[in-house]
């Protein structure tokens, strides 16, 4: 409750499906890039969505229209069995195969070796939420303190936002095969303009973009 004064709940705010078609409806066509950094749950809803005030097309269709690609914190390469992916495995399934622009991969294992958090739990304006956030985790994460913290989101944001290949490589196209568990292999044979980051620097440099970024305050 630090930063929100007045107690919400869910019915305080509408749908993630009625968030997207809006906000979707309303861009222009092929312009919109998605980044997720959690479950698919929101985009299956998305997918399977009719036509509303916002717009008369399906949800695979409005997708089609306005999205020019979809950035996903999302498996493992070449295979992996990812959080993400198989807390709802069905919904996972789902998108995986149904999505109708191309996908660009953060896998676990891109993350899982940057390791970001304390320049701005330090050194970023005390009392912010990104500085207070951060320095409350990692003094608690897990019951003892931590000097960082794996990466997995940042490096998706940052790919979806600038050039990937800036950053890593970019290997694709290929398809992101989701099985009924929830766990994921890479078929490089069949092109379903699937694709997923590779480590091109050492960590630490790219450690150092993010923490840089994270300190960043606009005016």
């Amino acid at each position: 409750m630090k930063y929100l004064p007045q107690l919400k709940t869910n019915k305080d705010y509408p749908s993630a499906t009625e968030v997207y078609r809006k906000v979707l409806a309303a861009q222009k066509d092929q312009s919109v890039v998605i980044v997720t950094v959690g479950f698919t749950s929101n985009l299956a809803a998305l997918l399977q969505s009719g036509p509303d005030q916002y717009s008369p097309l399906s949800g695979k269709e409005l997708v089609a229209k306005k999205v020019k690609k979809w950035v996903a914190m999302a498996g493992g390469f070449p295979e992996g069995n990812e959080f993400n992916v198989n807390q709802h495995a069905k919904a996972s399934m789902f998108v995986f195969q149904n999505w109708p622009t191309p996908i660009l991969f953060s896998g676990f294992e891109i993350g899982a070796k940057i390791m970001t958090g304390h320049k701005v739990a330090t050194l970023g304006t005390k009392g912010t939420p990104v500085q207070w956030a951060y320095n409350y985790c990692l003094s608690t994460y897990e019951n003892k303190p931590i000097l960082n913290r794996n990466s997995w989101d940042h490096t998706a944001v940052l790919c979806a936002v600038r050039n990937p290949e800036d950053y890593f490589y970019v290997i694709g196209n290929g398809t992101f095969v989701c099985n009924p568990d929830g766990s994921n292999t890479w078929n490089a044979d069949k092109n379903s303009h699937h694709s997923f980051l590779v480590h091109k620097y050492p960590y630490q440099k790219i450690a150092d973009v993010l923490d840089d970024l994270m300190l960043y305050e606009p005016k």
